[in-house]
């Protein structure tokens, strides 16, 4: 094992020169492309280095570490009321027609919308089958 952690290093470290004399640089351009001359313009500029002075200062509208910690203790807070809420036993879905009945009562808008589109679909079906006489037969 100690063989190991002496060669390893070296075995990467050749395995690196290996890929990186393989790339070569870049590929050649060629010639017949009707891009080529800006490619090449592009390769014969030298490139931009970033100064230090280019690097832009740090925000100062991020929260501090402490913030994201309280954060994520609120979030997990929530979360456990939220699956307590939520557990077995402590919701059911009984006593629905007593629920949409008093919610009905309460509202003013009439009958409830699954009422009223029985109503004009039905409508709307006898006005379909009185419309739907079948042609005259030709003599």
């Amino acid at each position: 094992m100690n063989v190991f952690r002496q060669v390893a290093p070296i075995a990467s470290l050749l395995a690196l020169g290996a890929c990186a004399s393989v790339t070569g640089g870049p590929a050649p351009i060629d010639p017949g492309s009707p891009a080529a001359p800006q490619m090449q313009a592009l390769l014969d500029k030298p490139a931009q280095m970033p100064r230090f002075v280019d690097i832009p200062p740090l925000p100062t509208d991020v929260r501090a570490p402490e913030a994201f910690v309280d954060a994520r203790s609120a979030l997990e807070r929530e979360g456990a009321q939220l699956a307590l809420a939520t557990a077995p036993g402590t919701w059911s879905l009984e006593g629905t027609e007593r629920f949409a009945a008093k919610a009905q009562a309460e509202s003013s808008d009439g009958p409830a919308p699954g009422e009223q589109n029985t109503r004009d679909t039905e409508a709307f079906a006898r006005e379909l089958q009185r419309r739907a006489t079948p042609p005259p037969l030709k003599r």
